[in-house]
């Protein structure tokens, strides 16, 4: 058995052939906002932790401090420059994030389909008797 990479068009069409009902620009709607989720999140656990901790470096240097207005308003330039690192078009980091989640929620979803297929196997063989293969009359 091949592995499909999953992408947009691979999730969509295995979704409308098992009936969820969701089509192509459903699922790329909800890869926008999955992309926008993830831009966030890594925006401010990795970048922001990354500028805080320039921020506070020994080694910094007085020429660039800023003084107090720095001192001040530091934390909300690292916090606009972190948004704007986390939303930038090429971020591996975000695409990797993303790639993973959507695989894991593709994954879920065909073991949700084998679910619902053995449950309803086990539907249509209720009330007929089970007879093991040792026991033949």
């Amino acid at each position: 058995m091949t592995m499909i990479a999953p992408n947009l068009q691979n999730i969509a069409a295995d979704q409308a052939a098992h009936g969820d009902g969701v089509t192509a620009s459903a699922a790329e709607t909800r890869h926008q906002k999955l992309v926008a989720q993830t831009q966030k999140w890594v925006a401010m656990t990795f970048y922001g932790q990354l500028l805080k901790e320039m921020r506070q470096s020994p080694f910094r240097s007085k020429l660039f401090d800023g003084g107090s207005g720095g001192e001040a308003f530091g934390a909300l330039y690292d916090q606009e420059l972190a948004s704007r690192m986390g939303g930038s078009a090429t971020n591996k980091l975000v695409d990797a994030i993303v790639r993973q989640i959507e695989g894991n929620t593709a994954a879920s979803r065909a073991y949700d389909r084998q679910i619902r297929n053995a449950r309803s196997i086990q539907d249509s063989l209720k009330g007929t008797s089970y007879v093991s293969p040792d026991i033949r009359a």
